[in-house]
C-alpha cells in the first residue's frame, strides 16, 4: 500500500484542518495512526508503515494516536487545531496542529500579459506553425483595456476620435495602437498579412495550420496570448523572440489574477468565464473558506513516505454550464476566454477533485476543486 497524493487545508479562523489522503489500494485495513517526529504515521494490517511528513513551519502535536477512517481508497482526517486554554473542543477528533505555529496565506498575482515597447518593430507569428500573421509593425500607443471587457464596454472608455474623423460607434484602434486585456491583444485587422487568416464566423484561424488564434470583428482582431509569438527587430536587423506564446492554462491564470486583483480579498468572489466564440460553455467559480492555506504533495510520485509542502492551492467551487441555457447572475463578474483556456482550467479542476473522497467532491450544487493562486 502506498500514498498516491495528499492535500491538507488549514483554516486558522475556523480552527480546523482537513487532510485528504489518497491510497493506492481501496478498503485497506489500518491500525491506529500516530504523530511521530512531525509526521503522521499510518500502519496497515501487515504492519507496513506509511509516513506523511509535514514541513517544519507546521508544528504537529507529538505522540497522539488515533484511528483513521477509510472511504474506498481515501482517508479524510478532520483535525481540530489546538484549542485555547480553558475551552473544550467539543470534538472527539484528535487535536493535531498547533495553532501558535500557523500563519495565514496571502494572495499574490503571478505574471502579466506581454506588452510591446513603443517605437520597437515587431512581428507576430502563429504559435503552432510559426507562419507570419503580422509582418512588421511599430506601436505609438500601448494601452490597457478595462477589466472584464472585450469590445462593447471598451467603446465607452476608449477615445475613437481619430484626427479629422467622425466618432466610431465601435472600438477601432489605429494601425499604431496595441490594446490589451488580461489574456488577449486587440489590434486593427488592417495590420494582418494578406491571406494569413481565415474566418469561420467570429473565429479566426491560421490559414496554414488551421489553429484558432482569436476572434475577428469588422475592423478589430482580438488575438489570444496563447496563440501567437512576438518577435522584435534588433539593431542588427535580425528578428529575436520577444515573447513565446503562453500555454492556454497560463493564459487562463492571467485572466484569473486580473479578476482577483480588483479586490484585496477574493474569498466569496464569484466569477464566470465564458467561451468567446459564443454558444459554448460557462465556467462558474466561487471562492470559499477563510484566509487559510494549503499543504500538498505537489509533483511527488507517491510511495510509503510523502512530504507535504506549503502550496498556493485554494479551494474553489466550480460548475460548467451551457452558456445559452444559463444566464449569468448579476452578482457574478464575467470574463471572455478561449475554448482552449476553459478546457485547460477544467482539466486542472477535475483532476484536483479526484484527489478528494467522493463524498467531499461536491457542495451546494457545485463541484469542489483547487486552483493555484499564490507564488
Amino acid at each position: 500500500m502506498e500514498i498516491i497524493s495528499a492535500i491538507c487545508e488549514v483554516h486558522p479562523q475556523l480552527r480546523i484542518a482537513n487532510l485528504y489522503i489518497r491510497l493506492s489500494s481501496p478498503n485497506t485495513t489500518l491500525n491506529a495512526a500516530s504523530v511521530v517526529d512531525n509526521s503522521i504515521c499510518l500502519e496497515d494490517g501487515a504492519n507496513a508503515r506509511m509516513l506523511l511528513e509535514f514541513p517544519v513551519s507546521i508544528k504537529l502535536l507529538d505522540n497522539y494516536k488515533f484511528k483513521p477512517v477509510i472511504d474506498g481508497d481515501y482517508i479524510h482526517l478532520r483535525m481540530p487545531i489546538g484549542v485555547p486554554k480553558g475551552m473544550k473542543s467539543g470534538s472527539e477528533n484528535v487535536e493535531v496542529l498547533d495553532l501558535s505555529a500557523l500563519s495565514t496565506n496571502t494572495y499574490k498575482s503571478q505574471g502579466k500579459i506581454f506588452c510591446p515597447i513603443i517605437g520597437k518593430e515587431y512581428r507576430l507569428q502563429c504559435a503552432e506553425c510559426q507562419s507570419v500573421l503580422v509582418d512588421r509593425v511599430h506601436f505609438k500607443r500601448v494601452l490597457p483595456l478595462p477589466r472584464a471587457s472585450w469590445s462593447e464596454a471598451a467603446s465607452d472608455w476608449y477615445c475613437h476620435l481619430h484626427a479629422g474623423e467622425a466618432s466610431h460607434q465601435k472600438l477601432v484602434p489605429r494601425t499604431t495602437d496595441c490594446l490589451y486585456g488580461s489574456c488577449y491583444h486587440a489590434l486593427t485587422a488592417s495590420l494582418l498579412t494578406k491571406g494569413s487568416l481565415e474566418s469561420t464566423g467570429k473565429e479566426s484561424l491560421c490559414s496554414k495550420c488551421q489553429s484558432s488564434v482569436g476572434l475577428m470583428g469588422d475592423d478589430l482582431w482580438n488575438v489570444w496570448c496563447h496563440s501567437i509569438k512576438w518577435s522584435v527587430l534588433e539593431d542588427n536587423n535580425q528578428w529575436k523572440v520577444a515573447q513565446d506564446a503562453a500555454t492556454p492554462l497560463q493564459a487562463f491564470y492571467l485572466t484569473l489574477y486580473d479578476a482577483l486583483e480588483e479586490e484585496k480579498s477574493f474569498f466569496g468572489r464569484k466569477l464566470a468565464f465564458r467561451d468567446g466564440l459564443g454558444g459554448g460553455q460557462n465556467v462558474l467559480l466561487w471562492f470559499v473558506g477563510d484566509n487559510g492555506f494549503t499543504l500538498d504533495s505537489g509533483e511527488s510520485v507517491g510511495g510509503t513516505e510523502l512530504q507535504l509542502r506549503r502550496s498556493g492551492l485554494h479551494k474553489v467551487l466550480y460548475k460548467s454550464e451551457n452558456s445559452i441555457s444559463k444566464k449569468i447572475p448579476s452578482d457574478v463578474s464575467e470574463y471572455q476566454v478561449s475554448r482552449e483556456m476553459m478546457e485547460s482550467a477544467l482539466a486542472v479542476l477535475r483532476n484536483s477533485s479526484n484527489q478528494l473522497p467522493i463524498g467531499c467532491r461536491t457542495a451546494a450544487g457545485f463541484s469542489v476543486g483547487f486552483l493555484s493562486l499564490a507564488s
